[in-house]
């Protein structure tokens, strides 16, 4: 995203409404003031943001839909749920490597996890795997065969 200038908000606005978008999940905002005019895209109201320089979130839902709660937030998201639906929005800069101690927040079903995760597929599908242990012994077989 890099920016919340007027005119990619404008963008975002035009796009949205052509697609019939519901939510929109942002990264790498760049906005780290607390200023609500940078924020506003018409039609939408703003759940979560995280605000930064560089590796800010914001996540928006239509002003149409009921039943939408902000959930909490973590080091490297922002967890809102949308009636039964859990939506993290993720960004993890490139700079900082996943761990042990930042895996994503393990939400119920259902859930969508999207966002940058400034991964290479390769760690993407070890940290899938390495969480899919943590959660469930029967995902290990499946996660140790497909690698």
């Amino acid at each position: 995203m890099e920016g919340l200038s007027a005119a990619k908000r404008d963008t975002i606005s035009s796009i949205v409404d052509l697609h019939n978008v519901d939510a929109i999940c942002l990264q790498e905002a760049h906005v780290d003031a607390d200023v609500t005019n940078r924020f506003s895209i018409l039609g939408f109201d703003l759940v979560s943001f995280h605000l930064h320089t560089k590796h800010g979130r914001a996540v928006y839902v239509s002003q149409n839909l009921a039943g939408v709660a902000y959930q909490f937030s973590t080091t490297h998201c922002d967890v809102i749920k949308v009636s039964a639906v859990s939506i993290a929005n993720v960004y993890r800069p490139p700079s900082e490597p996943w761990s042990e101690h930042n895996l994503l927040p393990s939400l119920p079903h259902p859930a969508v996890y999207v966002g940058d995760f400034n991964s290479q597929m390769q760690r993407v599908r070890a940290m899938i795997c390495c969480w899919s242990m943590i959660q469930s012994k029967r995902y290990l077989r499946v996660c140790s065969s497909a690698m």
